[in-house]
């Protein structure tokens, strides 16, 4: 949720992004 720290927040949208453009 929102309350997630933003470094975890972070990691996540870095995983994901990389994912996409693979």
């Amino acid at each position: 949720p929102s309350e997630e720290p933003m470094q975890l927040r972070r990691t996540h949208l870095t995983q994901e992004e990389q994912r996409h453009c693979i």
